[in-house]
């Protein structure tokens, strides 16, 4: 058995100094690094998203995610940007069909809200060429750039977190090395685990958490709903008492689904309604 293809590019998204505003104040973002910071000390940046439009399509596409990064690393999914906050921004798309040339430009906006108003910054112009979705250039390695194999990765994946009780059950935390062993995860940095090996875990990928009231806590990272399910079953068999935490994105979809219909109703302008509806898809496909 093989986990599903996927059929996704990453694109790590540099964000330009230079920021074309909806309102009059000034910048609140900047570029350090080819990642994105604020320049402001006070202000917070709520719900940055990423739109991207490819030449020859009719409609702005693709999912992104904005990783906090600590020390360095870039350790989890967010959504709101404190003061001075270092984040990457990814953007994850179908690749093009190539049908008019052998390459294919990418436009694409970071927008944002601070105190109730809404920004944008336009990122530069990228260029997809068709010779790279087969370079082994453009694979996913682990001997450099490990940061940046790990963010592809988790950009395409599903994700789910688990909950195995360690306290009061003496070799449990000692078993559960030996499980991602025996399952074929190495090490790749600390508390990372990864198959890099073929067969039906591979790519899969699990972060070992913070251990919480006596509880250790995975982070699973998977290439298909199908290797999620087996990947939870082999852990079940081990551990039967393992918690699983819902994913909320249901509600969050429904919720931006009423919102799309309300600005339907109300006759939003065109691009409310586009970005609505962008919103909503974004949640549905997480």
């Amino acid at each position: 058995m093989k986990p599903e293809a996927t059929r996704h590019t990453v694109m790590p998204m540099p964000v330009p100094s230079a920021t074309r505003q909806l309102v009059r104040e000034p910048p609140l973002v900047d570029v350090f690094a080819g990642r994105f910071i604020q320049r402001s000390y006070c202000a917070v940046l709520y719900d940055p998203q990423i739109y991207i439009d490819l030449k020859g399509y009719d409609e702005i596409a693709a999912s992104s995610k904005f990783w906090s990064v600590v020390n360095g690393i870039v350790c989890y999914q967010t959504d709101v940007i404190q003061s001075r906050q270092e984040v990457v921004a990814t953007i994850v798309l179908d690749l093009p069909k190539f049908e008019e040339d052998s390459f294919c430009d990418a436009y694409g906006m970071i927008s944002y809200q601070v105190n109730e108003k809404q920004y944008q910054t336009p990122v530069p112009t990228i260029r997809l060429l068709a010779e790279e979705t087969v370079d082994n250039n453009c694979g996913i390695k682990f001997s450099n750039n490990i940061e940046h194999s790990i963010l592809a990765l988790k950009s395409t994946s599903i994700e789910k977190t688990v909950g195995i009780q360690i306290e009061h059950h003496p070799g449990r935390g000692e078993r559960l090395l030996g499980f991602l062993e025996e399952k074929s995860f190495e090490e790749i940095c600390a508390d990372v685990y990864v198959v890099k090996t073929t067969g039906t875990l591979v790519f899969c990928l699990i972060e070992i958490l913070p251990i919480v009231e006596g509880e250790a806590r995975l982070r699973i990272f998977s290439r298909s709903g199908s290797q999620m399910n087996i990947m939870l079953r082999l852990l079940r068999d081990q551990f039967p008492d393992m918690t699983v935490q819902d994913n909320d994105n249901g509600v969050h979809a429904a919720i931006s689904l009423l919102e799309e219909l309300k600005l339907y109703l109300r006759n939003g302008s065109t691009s409310e309604q586009q970005m609505a509806r962008i919103k909503t898809d974004l949640f549905v496909i997480q």
